[in-house]
């Protein structure tokens, strides 16, 4: 049973990554929380990093394919300074409260939903914006941080940041958000693999998924779920009005910080 309920939150993980920008940990963490009570955060946070790892790089090969990524240069620096912002996260997530991260990010996401339904629609070109490297590079350092801790995936930081921040026009704001969850996601995963730990599950094939505190398994089942809709949201990215996508992020960055401060 659990195994088609992780599948079907693939599915919405997949649409909303894709489309959005939003790697979907925050669907993802409360589910998991809820359908394996007795695995520590840490397996929980992995197992969403692990989900956002390859649905992510799948909706940065579909950008690739439609001519939405940034330059490689740009590119290249928004990797890295998500990893290295990730790479420092993972070494706090068994330190730090990351409830109590969760809250203050709560918080801070409801007042960016608020700048995002007020922002006017985009203007100028691709290369305006790509140069406020600086500033690219902090948000993609605090978001890969943040992504590490809580296991949200980072594309909600990157998000609105990139809209109010860095001014990105809103059919660019998915790709590079996805570019950046990859980094954010793989850097933050890979120390979990290497964390020792003892589980308790009623499936011995789980049970046996384990490598260190990541479940392959788990993944792989978000992931097969992902990757039907992934494809749609790249499409609707282009597609929908930019009016109406801002006016449904802003909905979206609302409800997530309303369910992360509640929950």
């Amino acid at each position: 049973m659990e195994i088609f309920i992780l599948i079907a939150t693939g599915l919405s993980v997949g649409l909303v990554s894709s489309f959005f920008g939003i790697g979907g940990g925050s669907i993802m963490i409360p589910v998991l929380y809820i359908l394996f009570p007795k695995l520590p955060p840490a397996a929980i946070i992995s197992t969403s990093l692990g989900a956002i790892a390859l649905s992510a790089s799948l909706n940065t090969h579909r950008f690739y394919k439609a001519g939405l990524t940034p330059k490689k240069q740009i590119g290249v620096a928004l990797f890295l300074a998500t990893g290295l912002g990730a790479l420092i996260g993972s070494q706090f997530v068994y330190i730090l409260p990351a409830a109590l991260l969760k809250k203050i990010f709560g918080g801070v996401l409801l007042v960016l939903s608020i700048q995002v339904f007020l922002k006017k629609n985009s203007s100028g070109n691709t290369d305006q914006h790509e140069g406020k490297s600086l500033i690219l590079k902090v948000v993609c350092f605090v978001g890969g941080f943040i992504s590490s801790v809580t296991g949200l995936g980072g594309g909600a930081v990157f998000v609105p940041f990139f809209i109010s921040l860095v001014k990105l026009p809103m059919k660019l704001i998915s790709p590079y958000s996805n570019i950046a969850m990859v980094a954010a996601a793989v850097t933050g995963l890979a120390p979990h693999f290497f964390k020792a730990g003892e589980f308790s599950l009623k499936s011995e094939l789980a049970q046996k998924a384990f490598i260190g505190h990541v479940n392959i398994l788990f993944i792989l089942c978000l992931f097969s779920g992902a990757f039907v809709t992934s494809k749609f949201g790249v499409k609707l990215n282009s597609k929908v009005d930019e009016s109406l996508k801002k006016l449904l992020l802003s909905i979206l960055l609302f409800g997530l910080g309303l369910k992360i401060l509640v929950g």
